[in-house]
């Protein structure tokens, strides 16, 4: 039974279409202004017409196309430019940050290698002094035993 019934719609909506394109056919046959014979003069006057001017409008579209390329590629080239001249500036003054700071941990270093020489050179001569000293008193000491004994 549902066969039957899907067959039922089936047809009626065939017998339906059917109806439409036969009622748009007489229509529109009915209410063109034009016979069958003038339309396709008119059509291919124009087709005629459209390729007279294809050349010139492919020309114009192309000349077109190609200045609006060298626009966009002079806005993309000036905008590169400008980013180019963001990123150097950028890399300027990181670069002279990092001198900066290279050149201020060089002076320190050389300040503490200055100053450890200087500590060391000072060690030196106290230890030199020390020496001498402890050899000056040795150098008494034994002078006034020597003195004695030549007596």
């Amino acid at each position: 039974m549902t066969s039957s019934r899907q067959e039922e719609k089936n047809s009626s909506l065939l017998l339906g279409l059917i109806f439409g394109l036969v009622s748009g056919a007489v229509i529109t046959l009915l209410s063109t202004p034009k016979t069958g014979e003038q339309v396709r003069e008119e059509l291919e006057k124009k087709i005629k017409e459209k390729q007279g001017n294809l050349p010139q409008e492919i020309k114009t579209l192309f000349q077109s196309l190609t200045s609006f390329y060298e626009e966009a590629s002079k806005v993309t080239s000036d905008r590169a430019k400008l980013e180019l001249v963001k990123q150097t500036e950028f890399l300027k003054k990181t670069l002279e940050e990092q001198l900066s700071n290279i050149k201020k941990s060089y002076e320190e270093a050389k300040a503490k290698v200055s100053s450890k020489e200087e500590k060391e050179e000072k060690e030196e001569k106290e230890e030199k002094e020390e020496k001498e000293e402890k050899e000056g008193k040795k150098t008494e000491k034994l002078a006034p035993r020597s003195t004695s004994k030549k007596k």
